[in-house]
């Protein structure tokens, strides 16, 4: 039976002749409706459109696959109707040479196919990540140490960013710079073209520039929220809050500073503003009578009012107008400066890059625009030729595009209409270049289709939103949308409109109550508040303080206890009882993974998580990666200290100390460990079978790559035996294949290698992987990044009290920022020290807006992974009497600052809700303290069913068992050589090595193809007589 679409997946499917941008929310059947979109233009009988003349481009390979595999489904049924129908058969069979894509291999198809045109060594490859880590800091590293010494401004540009960092933090500075410069369309060039704007801005008034403006609309928003808490106190003072009527005269004083303030920001009077921001003195506070709690609060409400006015004065307006043309003049010299360094650089590792036959994808994106694009923007000849072999180009996930991506799809558009599809709600992908306003340009610039204009095109444009939602209970949809409606108003950049909220069309199982949405709100009622103002998931909490278990924590107690419960006692919609498998805890951060997941295994629940941090620390990759550093550099202790105590040569911490005396505290460890080799007793013995072991894969690693060095040493310490499980198998394994990988680079050798392994433990970075599936025999523990695109039927969004993360842009020394301009940290007069300034303090405000804003959209994301239950977490670590009052105070006001002013998740949850929720309400809110949380109930293991006494008597003799286990234990495999024997061979690979029995490697990865001569003792082993 076919699907009864709605009339806006029906418009998604039909309009077509101008181009259509899809609003689809989550769980709209986006993927379904543009599967249907291309399958109708394959069949209709007027002008069908032939599968190639289709480009269809997403972000990933998985979704690129499963829209190939949802066309050839829908294709296979058709035929299976129509069996004679012979352009369905061409059709599915053309489906494998289909344009459906990346946006990466689209890029590469269009360089390929006009490769004359381009610079690009034939043969060209896309560098690994590791490969092109080492060639960038290769390249910087020469030119910054020549740079220093070829005179002009350079030292003085890397005495802005060093401080007290050494050339390789400066290096890392630079690197990182350049790569979020190269991200804009004009690339290096954005310094320079901005510095041409500041340079012209320096002589204009702070105010009329672009930075000025910005500040300007920032000041007013916020003093305008203070201005109205101001009236609001003096109507209670009059009304409810008579006692408090001596503050009056204060509070009237304040309000018309405030308000002066404001008339001097609008008026653009940079100087006017300073001087009455600085020349302020609060009046004194006469005292209330009589003094009660209430009047408390108001005069805390002044007193931080009053705090934050002082810190506006000394951020903001801290220079005379006469001194901020000099920070504009020094910024412009630092842009210069560096647009002359980086673009040297790039010229360089250009160079490098060709040299090798190497690029990575931002090199050929680029060559995709210029390719498409010429100075001027406008669609180059190459755009007109490559638009004309396609009727229609679809791109998914339209909201996160680029500035680059976009005008790309503009390029060909031009000749060749769009289909885009999107939910700008969901873009959470910043830290890619994403642009959300983009999306939202579009929906404004297109025409709103509606049902009583038909299918008709528009010369404009169509805008089509699919708001009806299929995935969520319909508790869960009203929740939503009482969320969103209030905080996504105020992203002016999002343009959120009422066609944005989400329409329940889900159909329930008959007799099912959806379960109303759970908010836990923990907080502790009985300590003093911590000094530091953080509301973190990670902060000290209850519990005693030896305890380091995650249950210790009163938040990850409720988590764990609810999972278990749900566990043992819950039941799905469709009556079934719920798995592991079910539920999904979603996480802002990676470090939350970590503990959640702790917690979990704490109860024996069976635990998939989306935590990398620990994959250095997992004790089998730790040991092997020291044992690889000692065998490239001896002399390093601390690796070889490591080294020297595991289970591998079995050194006690009391032997390397003694080692560590006869040598004296000069000499390194190895010269400690070489000279007490030559001593006679036991430990001496000891040292010199582990110098001797060290020198022999020394002398491997000169002749063999790191690959088969590291298949070689793993083999030889059975380091398999010594991981814990499964993920520790999985994690060794990655390394091997990484190095394998590596190996396959330009950069080869093992020096190399762990010259770049260090590089990602310092940088916390993981080894590139696939994402993982969601399980469906474990809970997923993941973060909300990884969970967009995935659903599930319970979820629980955690940590919500974790406050939104600023410190990246609080510390950084340069924001490059498109809208603005660049900032950059200048030094004082007295050239010690690196100071604030109005265009930086300016950026830094939008930056940290515009995280705000991305967290609303996270959350919107969070929130929507659910089917049938919602829960959403947070544990408040102060005086929750004061932040209810706070947040009761923003509610009432109608301005955007009360939503884009919140720290956290729960500052948006609180304004939604209500403490005491009215009947029928689509949630219920638990505010519960520390000590509320009892201490979960472990799950069952899988099957368990107890044991009998008998079963727990031992029923063997001691020694039999010590004799077992020594037979098994100390086995060798007597056909070790025989390992290396391939299922086929040729015969240049016989010689050298393949049968020489003293090379014993062999390779872990592949096992697949090894018959019966790999285990000849197999052939031999007699049958059991029958019973």
């Amino acid at each position: 039976m076919p699907p009864e679409w709605t009339a806006a997946q029906e418009a998604a499917i039909n309009i077509r002749g101008c181009d259509l941008l899809v609003s689809a929310a989550a769980g709209s059947g986006k993927t379904a409706a543009l599967t249907e979109r291309i399958i109708r233009a394959l069949t209709r009988e007027d002008n069908p459109l032939d599968i190639t003349r289709i480009l269809a481009v997403t972000f990933t390979r998985a979704a690129a696959a499963e829209l190939r595999q949802r066309i050839s489904k829908a294709l296979a049924e058709r035929l299976l109707a129509e069996p004679d129908n012979t352009r369905l058969a061409s059709q599915l069979m053309l489906l494998g040479s289909a344009k459906i894509c990346t946006i990466d291999a689209f890029y590469n198809d269009i360089v390929k196919t006009y490769f004359q045109r381009t610079n690009l060594p034939a043969g060209y490859r896309i560098a690994d990540e590791a490969e092109l880590t080492l060639l960038q800091m290769s390249v910087m590293e020469s030119l910054v140490n020549r740079s220093f010494t070829a005179g002009g401004g350079f030292p003085e540009l890397a005495d802005h960013f060093t401080g007290n960092r050494d050339d390789r933090q400066l290096s890392d500075f630079f690197i990182k710079l350049y790569e979020d410069i190269r991200m804009f369309p004009e690339g290096v060039g954005f310094l320079n073209t901005y510095a041409g704007i500041l340079e012209n801005e320096a002589g204009v008034g702070f105010f009329n520039t672009r930075a000025g403006e910005v500040l300007a609309a920032r000041l007013c928003e916020e003093l305008e929220y203070y201005v109205w808490i101001l009236d609001s106190s003096l109507a209670d003072f009059c009304s409810s809050a008579t006692e408090c009527a001596p503050y009056s005269e204060a509070f009237t004083a304040d309000r018309e500073y405030i308000l002066s303030l404001i008339d001097a920001i609008r008026a653009r009077d940079y100087d006017a503003a300073r001087r009455t921001a600085l020349s302020r003195s609060p009046m004194r506070l006469k005292s209330a009578r009589p003094k009660t709690p209430q009047s408390e609060r108001y005069k805390a409400r002044r007193d931080k009012i009053n705090g934050r006015l002082r810190k506006i004065a000394s951020e903001y307006f801290s220079r005379p107008g006469s001194a901020i043309p000099d920070t504009f003049r020094k910024t412009v010299e630092i842009c210069r400066t560096l647009y002359d360094f980086l673009s040297q650089y790039e010229k360089e590792l250009r160079e490098e890059k060709l040299s090798r036959g190497i690029c990575d994808f931002e090199d050929i994106r680029r060559i995709t625009l210029d390719l498409l694009v010429d100075k001027n923007g406008q669609p180059t000849d190459i755009a007109r030729e490559y638009a004309s072999r396609f009727d229609e180009i679809l791109i998914d996930e339209y909201q996160d595009v680029d500035l680059i991506q976009d005008m790309i799809f503009r390029a060909l558009s031009t000749f060749c209409h769009r289909f885009m599809v999107g939910d700008i709600k969901q873009s959470i992908y910043s830290f890619r270049g994403a642009v959300p306003s983009l999306f939202s340009g579009y929906r404004s610039q297109f025409k709103l289709w509606n049902a009583n204009r038909g299918y008709g095109p528009d010369p404009r444009g169509l805008s089509v939103f699919m708001s009806n939602n299929f995935r969520c209970d319909e508790n869960i949809i009203k929740f939503v949308n009482l969320v969103c409606s209030l905080i996504f108003p105020a992203c002016a950049s999002l343009g959120y409109v009422p066609e944005d909220d989400l329409i329940f069309s889900k159909k329930p199982p008959a007799g099912y109550t959806p379960p109303p949405v759970s908010v836990i709100l923990i907080h502790k009622d009985d300590s003093p508040a911590p000094a530091d103002d953080t509301d973190n998931i990670e902060s000290t909490e209850s519990g005693t303080p030896d305890d380091s278990s995650q249950l210790a924590r009163p938040e990850m107690r409720y988590i764990a206890g609810e999972i278990s419960r749900l566990l043992r006692e819950g039941k799905n919609a469709d009556g079934t009882p719920i798995k592991p498998g079910d539920i999904a805890v979603l996480c802002r951060r990676r470090e939350t993974c970590s503990m959640v997941a702790e917690a979990l295994g704490a109860l024996g629940i069976p635990v998939a998580s989306d935590n990398e941090s620990g994959y250095y620390d997992d004790p089998a990759v730790s040991l092997v990666i020291s044992l690889l550093t000692v065998i490239d550099n001896p002399q390093k202790d601390i690796p070889l200290a490591a080294v020297l105590r595991s289970p591998l040569f079995g050194f006690t911490m009391d032997d390397l100390i003694s080692i560590r005396r006869q040598a004296g505290q000069s000499s390194s460890l190895y010269d400690a460990l070489e000279l007490a080799a030559g001593g006679e007793s036991t430990l001496a013995e000891l040292c010199k079978r582990a110098v001797e072991k060290l020198n022999s894969y020394r002398v491997l690693s000169r002749s063999l790559p790191a690959d088969r060095l590291l298949r070689q040493v793993m083999r030889d310490i059975s380091v398999f035996s010594l991981a814990d499980d499964s993920e520790s198998h999985e994690r060794l394994t990655r390394l091997y294949e990484y190095a394998r990988k590596f190996e396959a680079g330009s950069f080869r050798g093992l020096y190399n290698f762990i010259y770049y392994l260090n590089n990602a433990i310092e940088a916390s970075a993981k080894l590139e992987t696939e994402a993982a599936e969601p399980r469906e025999d474990a809970v997923n523990v993941i973060t909300i990044h990884h969970a967009k695109g995935l659903e599930f039927k319970i979820c629980f969004v955690v940590g919500c009290a974790m406050q939104f993360n600023f410190s990246k842009i609080r510390n950084a020394d340069f924001h490059p920022d498109p809208e603005v301009g660049p900032a950059a940290r200048l030094k004082d007069p007295t050239g010690l020290a690196r100071v604030n300034n109005q265009i930086m303090r300016t950026t830094e405000m939008k930056r940290e807006r515009s995280v705000v804003e991305e967290e609303m959209r996270l959350l919107y994301v969070a929130m929507t992974r659910a089917r049938e239950r919602l829960y959403l977490t947070a544990r408040y670590s102060k005086k929750l009497e004061n932040k209810l009052e706070d947040i009761g105070i923003l509610r009432r006001y109608s301005g955007s600052y009360a939503v884009l002013s919140a720290k956290s998740y729960l500052d948006w949850l609180l304004l939604s809700v209500d403490t005491e929720p009215p009947a029928g309400a689509p949630y219920e809110l638990k505010i519960l303290t520390d000590n509320d949380i009892p201490q979960p109930v472990p799950l069952p293991p899988a099957g368990y069913r107890g044991r009998t006494e008998q079963e727990s008597r031992p029923n063997c003799d001691p020694a039999e068992l010590e004799k077992l286990f020594d037979e098994r234990f100390a086995f060798v495999y007597p056909y070790t050589h025989l390992t290396r024997l391939p299922a086929k061979l040729s015969v240049s690979r016989l010689y050298p090595g393949v049968l020489d029995e003293g090379d014993d490697s062999y390779d872990i990865s592949d096992t697949s193809g090894r018959g019966l001569g790999l285990h000849p003792e197999i052939l031999t082993v007699p049958k059991k007589p029958a019973a």
